[in-house]
């Protein structure tokens, strides 16, 4: 955790914050790192790992914070068609660029094996991310995820058998 801060945050003049970010980090690199950027940022540090994240999901815009909350309710590594059908109002064009943009924020990652894939760059991000979603469109999205893994005759996963029960 010393060698990450003292990476992160080079120089003597940042002694007394590295020894600050040391202690509140709690050798979770994450979590240091997030205290880092921050510091560097001039911003009020984080709290916890939770407010670290939202801090990173409210930094990006609207419409991929709109994209992040279908990544985060679908979980495993979706293509871009399933999660743009949980956002309406938005063209595949557009659902296309707000995923480069959360793959930059570092709040989703690719999966290009067979395909490119989708997901949310761990269970914390996905969890904030969910956690944002408002109850009604909350349900409203389940059922579009249920419909929609039913009509591509998706195996039922258990997150997929969770989304059918939505509906």
């Amino acid at each position: 955790a010393k060698m990450l801060v003292e990476h992160l945050l080079p120089g003597e003049a940042a002694s007394e914050a590295r020894a600050r970010i040391l202690a509140a980090g709690e050798g979770n690199p994450f979590f240091i790192r997030e205290l880092c950027a921050a510091q560097l940022r001039g911003a009020e540090a984080p709290t916890s790992i939770l407010a670290a994240i939202e801090e990173r999901i409210l930094r990006v815009s609207e419409e991929a914070r709109r994209v992040l909350r279908a990544v985060a309710l679908l979980r495993e590594p979706s293509p871009e068609e399933a999660i743009g059908a949980l956002v309406p109002g938005l063209s595949r064009g557009d659902v296309s660029a707000r995923l480069d943009e959360l793959v930059r924020a570092e709040l989703i990652e690719n999966d290009v094996r067979a395909r490119v894939l989708h997901r949310p760059k761990s269970a914390l991000v996905a969890d904030a991310a969910y956690a944002m979603i408002p109850d009604d469109d909350r349900r409203h999205a389940h059922r579009v995820a249920g419909l929609r893994l039913r009509d591509d005759g998706a195996e039922p996963s258990p997150r997929a058998q969770h989304i059918g029960w939505s509906i």
